[in-house]
Parts: C-alpha cells; sequence; structure tokens
C-alpha cells in the first residue's frame, strides 16, 4: 500500500480507508482475533507516521490516536496487556520521528488519552470535565500505562526543547495528582492506581530526564525522585496484589519483610536507587553532586530505624527494609559499582602518574617530574569532584549502622569498595583508595571496633597493593643434563617472559606509584603504638615481612627494567 501526491498534496485515500477497516475489525471481532490484525496495522501505520513528509505522518498520528480513543474505551481483560500492545507504535514514533510538529501532536494526542482515561483528578472528581461533558471511562487505562510513561519520559531525550518541556510538564501533572490524592488520603482505588501498577514506570521516566541534555529538567527529575521515595516510606505506594500475598506470609513472626532478596518493597526501591547511582557517571559535576545527595539521603533517611524505635523494627515511619541485609545489597549493587564511571571518565588524568607520589619522595628508578606538572588535575574529573563525597557517604552509612546495629558487616563492604580501588589500573583511584584506606582504619574506625578478622582484610589488601604482577625470574635456572635444544627453548622462553613484563611495566606503570604509597601507609600503620596493638603481633610480622618481599620485588623488577635499557645487552628492546 504506497501514498503518493499530486503537486504539494500527498494522496491519503488507501490510508483513510485503513482506518474505517481497522474501526469496524475493533468492533466486530474478538481481542484476540483483532490483536493478530492489528499487529500488520500497526506497522504500516507506524512506518507511515515515520513519512518524510510531516503532513501525512501527522495524519498517520492522528489516525493512532483516533483509534487508540475507541479501543481504550473498553475495559482490559485481565492480564492480556492489549493497551501496551495497542500503544507500542506510539513510543517507536516519540523516539524516530524527525518532525517537531509530529512529536507535539502525538504528546498531544497522549494528553487526551490521559484526560480521558487516566485517573480522576481532585478538579474533575464527579467525573466532569472541564468542559462540561461527563467522562465514563476515567480508570480503563491499565498496562496502556506503561507505554503513555515510556513515551512522556522519552520525550526527554529529545533534542527540541519544547518537545521535552511538553513531555515533562504531562509527567508532572501525573505526579503531583499522584502526591495529592496520598495526601488526602484518598486510596480508594489503591488496587487499579497509577502508583499501585506502575511505580517503576514512573521512576524509570523520571530517570530518562535525569540523564537528559537539559539540567534543569535533571534537577527536576530528582526532585521528584525524592518526593516518591518519601511516598513509598510512608507506605502510601500499594503494592501489587501478588507483592501483598507474599508480604503477608513473609511477616507473619511480626518483624522486618524486606530480608535479603526476599524484599518486596525492595522490588520498588531498587529502581530508583540504581538509577540515581547512574547519576554519578553523568558528566555534569551539578547532577552527579545533586544525584548522589539526594542518593546517600534516602538510604540514611528510609533505610534506618527512626530514632526511638528499636533497633530492626518497623515502626511506621521507615520501610521494612531497614536492616543489615539491605544495606549490604545497596552496597554491593549500587554503591559499589559507582567507582566504575571514574574508568569511563573522560576528563580522567589518571594516566598521568608523578602527582601522585608521596611527598618527599626519592627517584631511583623513574625520572622525577617536571616542575609545574604535579597538579595537572582537572576541577572536572570525576576523581575530584565525586569520589571523596561517595566514599564519605558509604563510611557514614557504615559507622552508623555500626552503631545502630552494633555489628561490623558493613565494615567489610567498605573494605571491598576500597579494594576495588585498590586493584584499579586507574593510577589516581588506587591511591585516593589507598589514603581513604588509611584514614578509614586511623581515624573513621575506634581500634575497639576493628576485629582481627578486619586485620586480616587490610593486611592483605596492603600487601597485594605491593606485589609485582607477572615478574619473571632474573635468570634460567641450571637443569643437568638436559640438551642444547631445550635449554635454548628454555632461554628463548624467559626472554620472551622477560620481554612482556618490561611491555607491561611500561602500560601499566602506574603500579609503581601506587607501590609507593603503599609503603608510606604500611610504614605508618607498623609506626603507631596503638595501630600496632590492635592489630596483634600477627599482622604486625604480616605486615612486616610483606614490605620485606614487596621491597625486594621491586628490586628484581628494576634490575630487570635496567638490564633491559642498556643497549649492550645484545637483546632487542620491546
Amino acid at each position: 500500500m504506497e501514498i503518493s501526491g499530486y503537486g504539494s498534496q500527498p494522496a491519503i485515500y488507501s490510508l483513510q480507508k485503513l482506518v474505517e477497516v481497522t474501526h469496524l475489525n475493533m468492533e466486530s471481532r474478538p481481542r484476540l482475533i483483532f490483536a493478530d490484525i492489528w499487529g500488520t496495522i500497526s506497522t504500516h501505520l507506524t512506518s507511515t507516521a515515520l513519512h518524510e513528509e510531516a503532513a501525512v505522518a501527522m495524519y498517520a498520528v492522528d489516525s493512532l490516536r483516533q483509534l487508540s480513543m475507541q479501543f481504550l474505551s473498553r475495559e482490559e481483560l485481565g492480564v492480556f496487556e492489549f493497551q501496551r500492545r495497542f500503544l507500542a507504535p506510539l513510543e517507536t514514533i516519540v523516539s524516530r520521528s524527525t518532525h517537531v510538529e509530529v512529536k507535539e501532536l502525538l504528546l498531544s494526542s497522549v494528553e487526551q488519552i490521559i484526560v480521558k482515561y487516566g485517573f480522576e483528578h481532585e478538579s474533575t472528581s464527579s467525573g466532569v470535565s472541564a468542559d462540561g461533558q461527563r467522562r465514563n471511562h476515567l480508570g480503563t487505562l491499565r498496562s496502556g500505562w506503561r507505554s503513555v510513561l515510556i513515551i512522556l519520559g522519552t520525550a526527554g531525550l529529545d533534542k527540541n526543547d519544547s518537545i521535552a518541556t511538553q513531555g515533562f510538564k504531562l509527567l508532572q501533572d501525573q505526579i503531583q495528582h499522584c502526591i495529592a490524592s496520598c495526601c488526602k488520603g484518598d486510596q480508594a482505588n489503591t488496587s487499579d492506581s497509577l502508583l499501585s501498577e506502575h511505580f517503576v514506570d514512573l521512576v524509570n521516566a523520571l530517570l530518562l530526564y535525569v540523564s537528559g541534555p537539559r539540567q534543569d529538567l535533571s534537577s527536576k527529575s530528582i526532585d521528584s525522585l525524592l518526593q516518591l521515595s518519601n511516598l513509598l516510606a510512608e507506605g502510601k505506594v500499594p503494592l501489587k496484589s501478588a507483592y501483598r500475598k507474599k508480604s503477608l506470609l513473609a511477616s507473619a513472626n511480626g518483624g522486618i519483610v524486606a530480608t535479603g532478596g526476599g524484599s518486596n518493597e525492595l522490588e520498588l526501591w531498587w529502581p530508583m536507587l540504581l538509577g540515581l547511582s547512574q547519576t554519578m557517571g553523568d558528566r555534569r559535576n551539578d547532577v552527579r553532586v545533586k544525584g548522589l545527595g539526594t542518593l546517600l539521603g534516602i538510604i540514611n533517611k528510609h533505610f534506618f530505624p527512626s530514632p526511638g524505635s528499636s533497633s530492626g523494627k518497623d515502626d511506621g515511619s521507615s520501610p521494612r527494609n531497614g536492616d543489615l541485609q539491605t544495606l549490604q545489597l545497596i552496597f554491593r549493587g549500587v554503591l559499589i559499582p559507582a567507582l566504575e564511571f571514574e574508568e569511563m571518565d573522560g576528563n580522567s588524568t589518571s594516566g598521568f602518574a608523578p602527582e601522585l607520589l608521596p611527598t618527599k619522595f626519592v627517584h631511583y628508578v623513574t625520572l622525577p617530574p617536571e616542575p609545574g606538572m604535579t597538579s595537572t588535575s582537572n576541577k572536572d574529573e570525576w576523581i575530584s569532584t565525586t569520589f571523596e563525597n561517595l566514599v564519605d557517604g558509604c563510611i557514614s552509612i557504615c559507622i552508623r549502622s555500626l552503631e545502630i546495629f552494633g555489628n561490623d558487616l558493613l565494615i567489610e563492604e567498605v573494605l571491598a569498595m576500597l579494594n576495588s580501588c585498590l586493584l584499579s589500573d586507574s593510577g589516581h583511584l588506587a591511591v585516593r583508595g589507598l589514603r581513604r584506606l588509611q584514614q578509614f582504619v586511623t581515624s573513621d574506625l575506634d581500634l575497639k571496633d576493628i576485629s582481627e578478622d578486619t586485620w586480616a582484610t587490610v593486611s592483605h589488601m596492603l600487601v597485594r597493593v605491593l606485589s609485582v604482577r607477572g615478574l619473571p625470574p632474573t635468570s634460567i635456572p641450571e637443569i643437568e643434563g638436559i640438551p642444547d635444544e631445550q635449554k635454548a627453548d628454555f632461554e628463548n622462553e624467559h626472554r620472551e617472559a622477560m620481554n612482556e613484563f618490561v611491555r607491561e611495566q611500561h602500560l601499566f606503570s602506574n603500579r609503581r606509584y601506587i607501590g609507593c604509597n603503599g609503603a608510606m601507609v604500611i610504614g605508618s600503620l607498623l609506626t603507631n603504638e596503638n595501630i600496632v596493638k590492635s592489630m596483634g603481633i600477627r599482622w604486625y610480622i604480616f605486615l612486616t615481612s610483606g614490605l620485606g618481599q614487596g621491597i625486594r620485588d621491586w628490586e628484581k623488577a628494576a634490575a630487570i627494567m635496567d638490564s633491559k635499557d642498556r643497549p649492550s645487552d645484545g637483546t632487542p628492546r620491546p
């Protein structure tokens, strides 16, 4: 079916007839059969709505609007989600269309759908619209909400400001309606409410605006996420019926529902927490700071028992996931993975390592940095603007959990986070992690709270920093009685191992500077009497021997590097 035109006016006769036939089949055929027919029709209407001629595309969008209004007037059957399938073409159009006027028409059509089939607003509580006409189909929009929210969220990624603003206004209207309904205690239709059925979709739509190119909308979206978090924490977001059944079983003992992965509410919290953690990868510093502050604020406010309540008990003002297992999940799934954004930072200067050296460092193997080259950090890079705030927030959560729950479980999570820094190929991240590890065990924690297991973890982390990866033996072992041919093979293997080691040392030269800082941190711990008394003789000897072994390994590495730099050794340079 082709659409042709004469002059400047395209002929849309065939498209008109297609819409008429669709209307008739929609009313006369069973829904399962019409769903198959709609698969073919929607494909054609979608391609037509993406037509290079704006007039043709707008007619196709208007046709979809008319068909949608007719289809949504009927109640949805059970879990078939026909509405979602029917409105799916609009999702494709809003993301792929190149005509601004087409997108404006589409968003206006979505607004009409919400007004006629969405949930009733306070100003029209009698079911009568502003123009005096009675609306009999309020609340029939069910699975179609997901498509509507995807469309509104996708508008936030559009290049055109008017499209993004129009979509954000529509989204905000729905959020403010939900907040207003919750504040006045109107939960008569909780099973059909937008918050009950599509809370996660609502959060995802806001997160699209957070990641969008407009900083003002990103900031407002983070504020809206904070409002939704308060509603969720106050128990004003009703769980789905399936969740409620599981919740009754899980809460039979009268304790906390959310333990580990069996949380019902956590299924609603998790997309919000994970989405806010993604803001730490944003290139805009203001968005990173606000997103991180909001994330840490939500965790501190809603994932701990409120003051005056018994630890771990639900008192009605905190969500029922204020327990250590949930906080541990948040560390592992939300906070620790955020460190990956440093290595993805396009502004990072982590490949330049001399500025990371300890003060008064004496250069033996490497050349000292030139004057003026020790402070090249970009003020907008992730490591300078976000890392300290992230680690400080995590340590604050750890200390608070230690005080409230009397358990050092989160100390291991903080150490896991710092260990991720130490193992990073980013020189800045590793050295910052070392310095923060030293501060954590010497200042942030009380020595009485540091167990032997914690000292074991810290000691192994520090000794691992001193290790030299892939260090080959300096010479070939003498083996009597082997043939000359096999001996030559050993020599070739050894030469190749030496060359590979030199290449790796050039590629990961930051490890030398990380090792220097590691030696400094170990030395500061071993010379502190209180620290030595707390760790005990076992880990004191372990660190001392590890430091000595690390120095010997680096001396061997220096000898290998020096031998490869001599032109008289007869071996080709790598």
